[in-house]
């Protein structure tokens, strides 16, 4: 398999899908998160969905969940192929909604509008912290 995207432009919905497999990463929570239940320790929960690379399922799970930014997610990382033996068929469901409403919500975006992409890509994180609140 690639570690790097099969892409043309850079562009996450360029990825030739057709060579996409199941990526499993796990995402750590910072200690107090509400995903932690407030713990003062860190916590981790899975992300699960089709990439075409390791690398690409990492850049995507941090873009979703926002790290790097005001977000309760600290790292994602220990991304690997396949669906992990943690994983549920609740998140696996739940995640792949949460993908479709994304993917819905970008394609309505006039081109070009970085705003109502943003937007999307929140919504987007929002969802899959709701996956993991419902899906423990």
């Amino acid at each position: 398999m690639p570690r790097k995207p099969q892409s043309t432009d850079g562009n996450y919905g360029s990825y030739d899908l057709c060579a996409s497999q199941t990526v499993t990463c796990t995402v750590t929570w910072k200690a107090g998160s509400s995903i932690c239940g407030g713990s003062a320790a860190t916590c981790t929960t899975l992300y699960q969905g089709k990439h075409a690379s390791l690398d690409e399922a990492k850049d995507y799970c941090e873009m979703a969940y926002g790290v790097g930014k005001s977000s309760e997610a600290q790292s994602c990382g220990s991304c690997e192929w396949g669906t992990g033996s943690r994983s549920s068929d609740c998140k696996e469901a739940c995640k792949e909604k949460c993908d479709q409403l994304w993917e819905r919500c970008y394609d309505n975006c006039p081109k070009g509008d970085r705003n109502c992409r943003s937007q999307c890509t929140e919504e987007l994180g929002r969802c899959l912290k709701d996956c993991d609140r419902r899906c423990k």
